[in-house]
């Protein structure tokens, strides 16, 4: 029994774990998907021994852990750091040490630890190890009828890419697509004592490669108060229900007014190409605005990470300001899991 990284050379091991997980769900732990988001992620080289970890038991791949690369800047200076993310387990190892072994290899790396807020599933042990950086998710409601709809017939559950193609999204209302490599990334107004999660323009150019898996599109809207820089992944349901996710806004000027006038733009491209809910982490003021003039109604609920403190971190969690973004969790890179009904 042995605990290491995956590689290229275990593909046929992880794809008998998935099909054991899940013999029935086709889309569920693409290959390429873990290969995106984790052998050819830009922001690895700046987070030592990122990656995704297996437990096995020869040749056997038991159980899996990722350590995301979520390298935190703080004051110009750049703290690795990891989002501990994927966890799976084969059935018949779901009450033994594994998972525990797991962390413990993964918590041992260089740098910060993380997480998301997960399944419940994941809640348990974090509510043990970690504590709270708190954050708000927003559902704005673009399409009022048609979110509602999804939300009683839970669609978000089946969800997958939006098979468009960049060039099918013509310009409206002053929103047009852009080669992912033009996107200027997002930063926040105020750096000083703020930790945040840097995005550079290779990223997003990275990301937006691989919409086959995320829905990425890359959006400039301009407006007369100024203009903006999106990263938008949309994901549909058949014919009947399409929502977007908001992981980047850069705003030129970065004040409420540009992103009020920005969220008017947006709100009537969504609603022209049919999508119904946006969703977004709202890390400051602008993008709260945003969220607010391109929907009907917001419905806000708290959020959080998890920080789980190490005794060679160099700064303390709650001694700095936080600004997350939805880029900053790990769930966007596709490879869909099934959610459980339990």
């Amino acid at each position: 029994m042995s605990i290491r990284r995956l590689t290229s050379a275990d593909q046929d091991a992880y794809a008998e774990f998935r099909r054991q997980l899940w013999p029935y769900h086709a889309a569920a732990g693409h290959w390429e998907a873990f290969e995106t988001k984790y052998l050819r992620n830009p922001l690895a080289p700046l987070c030592p021994e990122s990656g995704l970890y297996g437990y096995f038991q020869g040749d056997r791949l038991c159980g899996t852990m990722g350590a995301y690369p979520m390298p935190v800047t703080l004051n110009g200076s750049v703290h690795a750091g990891h989002s501990i993310i994927d966890w799976s387990l084969l059935h018949e190892f779901w009450f033994g040490p594994i998972a525990g072994r797991l962390w413990s290899e993964l918590f041992r790396l260089p740098g910060r630890k993380f997480a998301s807020a997960g399944n419940r599933f994941s809640q348990v042990p974090m509510q043990k190890r970690g504590v709270k950086i708190h954050a708000v998710q927003s559902f704005g409601l673009i399409r009022p009828l048609a979110a509602i709809g999804a939300k009683l017939f839970r669609l978000g559950r089946y969800a997958f890419p939006s098979p468009f193609l960049p060039n099918q999204l013509q310009p409206h209302c002053g929103v047009e697509v852009i080669d992912a490599s033009r996107v200027r990334a997002a930063a926040p107004p105020v750096s000083e004592k703020t930790a945040w999660v840097q995005h550079n323009p290779e990223f997003w150019e990275f990301y937006c490669k691989a919409r086959m898996y995320n829905g990425a599109i890359p959006l400039r809207v301009k407006v007369v108060e100024g203009e903006a820089d999106l990263v938008l992944n949309f994901c549909e349901s058949g014919r009947f229900f399409r929502y977007a996710t908001l992981m980047s806004a850069q705003f030129i000027p970065y004040t409420v007014r540009c992103a009020a006038s920005v969220g008017r733009s947006l709100g009537a491209f969504l609603r022209h190409f049919k999508v119904s809910l946006l969703f977004a982490t709202e890390a400051d003021a602008e993008l709260s605005q945003l969220v607010e003039k391109a929907s009907f109604y917001v419905h806000r609920m708290p959020s959080y990470w998890w920080a789980c403190p190490k005794s060679s971190d160099l700064f303390a969690y709650d001694t700095v300001s936080w600004w997350l973004t939805s880029a900053a969790r790990d769930s966007h890179f596709g490879g869909l899991q099934p959610f459980t009904e339990a």
